[in-house]
């Protein structure tokens, strides 16, 4: 869960050379990087035209990923004693 464990993998994804990389799941966990199998497509939200931030920002949580429990939540920051 460590930031500097991801933040490696995704910068390279961000270069030219990870710019041929699309549509796969790149996953870091400690000091291992895998590829995942390719997933299938479990629900979708359409427009007929582009979407806008502000339209994605309600359609997502609303029609994309409702019901879908957070495996990690936001912790309360722990208050120093």
């Amino acid at each position: 869960r460590d930031p500097e464990n991801n933040a490696p993998t995704v910068a390279w994804l961000c270069t030219e050379a990870g710019g041929a990389i699309n549509g796969q799941v790149i996953g870091t966990s400690g000091w291992q990087a895998s590829r995942y199998s390719q997933r299938h497509v479990s629900r979708s939200i359409h427009r007929a035209r582009h979407w806008t931030v502000d339209e994605l920002s309600r359609a997502i949580p609303n029609q994309l990923v409702n019901g879908i429990v957070n495996p990690a939540p936001n912790q309360q920051p722990k208050s120093e004693e």
